[in-house]
């Protein structure tokens, strides 16, 4: 596991660093990545062996779905089925903490979604994720940094202690510091059911959500 130590405010590093962990990513290795609500673990959506990997670091369950980040709406439309309703809440909500259950093409394989023909899609607005995205055409699987059933990791230091015990490592764990623990989890919405369903409330509020659905 390669450890790379990344400084938001070296603009010339970041952009060199995202570049080379970008070619990485397009070869199928695995990365350990900051967002802005936690830490992710993750690599290239439509590969299937970064998939399984993935699957086999966390020690997730394989019916349980992996959710992709998105680099723009446009990315989204080649992943899930949008209609113009749909869009307009895109709009509304994106770039942002909220997560949205969409129906799936087929570009998204089915071992990425447990066998479910929903895909759960975000597009977030992290300064590290808004430049990987500039080498990327191709969504970024977006689990949570931890092993399946234990709890969310805020600590660069635990974090590269967890993943040193693993059996199963990331190829690469991005050091972008600790990240506030009080920091929200993104809230989750499925636009597949005849009403929007509202799976998890985390960083934006219920009154914030019916403006956003409304649009």
């Amino acid at each position: 596991m390669q450890i790379i130590k990344i400084n938001p405010y070296n603009l010339i590093e970041l952009k060199k660093f995202t570049a080379q962990i970008a070619a990485e990513i397009k070869i199928g290795k695995t990365l350990v990545y900051p967002t802005d609500t936690l830490y992710g673990l993750g690599g290239d959506g439509t590969n299937q062996k970064t998939i399984g990997k993935i699957f086999k670091i966390k020690k997730r369950n394989l019916k349980k779905a992996l959710p992709l980040l998105v680099k723009n709406i446009e990315m989204a439309k080649k992943l899930a089925f949008i209609d113009k309703k749909t869009e307009k809440i895109l709009n509304a909500a994106w770039p942002g903490p909220i997560t949205f259950v969409l129906w799936k093409r087929k570009i998204v394989p089915l071992s990425l979604t447990g066998g479910a023909e929903t895909v759960a899609l975000r597009y977030n607005n992290h300064w590290f994720l808004n430049e990987l995205f500039h080498h990327l055409d191709f969504p970024l699987i977006a689990t949570s940094a931890n092993i399946s059933g234990k709890e969310n990791i805020y600590k660069i230091g635990d974090l590269i202690q967890t993943f040193k015990t693993t059996k199963i490592k990331p190829d690469l764990l991005i050091d972008a510091g600790d990240i506030n623990p009080n920091t929200p989890a993104s809230t989750i919405i499925d636009l597949t059911k005849q009403k929007p369903l509202i799976l998890r409330v985390g960083a934006v509020k219920p009154k914030e959500l019916l403006q956003i659905l409304e649009v």
